[in-house]
């Protein structure tokens, strides 16, 4: 790794690390989840507080000036997305894991909690889109909603995979897209309650400064199982 590399990532961690411990929201939401009353819906907050916070690290860090010949190559590209989008998801996926187990628990389900891993797909799009401009600026808003988006992804496949594994045991869950203010024709139509096996993949999907919330409940509401007995009412 070189030495700009190294340094990007130490200013940009140091920045981003400051800023989420400086954040309301997020401090509102651990507070929840320490008292056990976070929803998936705090979840996805979180991880929107989460990108932002990185977001502005990356702004402030990365531009025409502070890179060679005003260009974001590709080997620095590749060390510094890699690590702070892989610190983005370390804080997210600690805080979502929490929030699910709570969801569970609530639902009475003793299910273990599916982690999904890092989407490196993304990461790696991400990467090559900021690195092959010959000019970073031009680029730059790639480290701006792209990074929120990126961020919440992350809980939507949180919803998916437990989801998935709540199905598989049996539990008949559901899927809910709620859509936020001013929301668009695509969401609207996404919009609403699913059984796991009728959700439509693009209910996991979300656009530019798209808000709506994917939610799940494991046993859709219906019937519940008791974590010590093992009997369902």
């Amino acid at each position: 790794m070189s030495e700009l590399s190294q340094d990007l990532i130490e200013k940009i961690t140091k920045t981003f690390n400051r800023t989420v411990e400086s954040n309301n929201v997020i401090k509102r939401i651990s507070d929840k989840i320490e008292k056990g009353t976070a929803t998936i819906k705090d979840a996805d907050r979180y991880a929107e507080e989460i990108g932002r916070s990185l977001s502005y690290a990356l702004n402030l860090w990365l531009n025409g000036s502070t890179l060679p010949d005003g260009r974001l190559y590709y080997n620095i590209a590749n060390d510094v997305m890699r690590a702070v989008l892989g610190d983005d998801y370390d804080k997210i996926a600690s805080a979502t894991d929490k929030i699910f187990k709570i969801v569970n628990d609530n639902a009475g389900v003793g299910l273990k909690i599916v982690t999904p891993e890092l989407n490196t797909d993304r990461v790696e799009g991400l990467i090559d889109a900021l690195s092959d401009a010959e000019h970073f600026d031009d680029v730059k808003y790639l480290t701006q909603e792209p990074i929120i988006n990126f961020s919440q992804a992350i809980v939507d496949d949180f919803v998916h995979d437990n989801a998935k594994l709540a199905n598989e045991a049996g539990l008949k869950p559901t899927v809910t897209r709620i859509v936020m203010s001013r929301c668009c024709e695509w969401c609207e139509g996404l919009a609403g309650t699913y059984d796991f096996e009728d959700a439509p993949d693009d209910v996991y999907k979300r656009h530019e400064y798209c808000r709506c919330v994917v939610e799940y409940h494991p046993t859709g509401g219906r019937d519940k199982q008791n974590v010590w007995t093992k009997k369902w009412s």
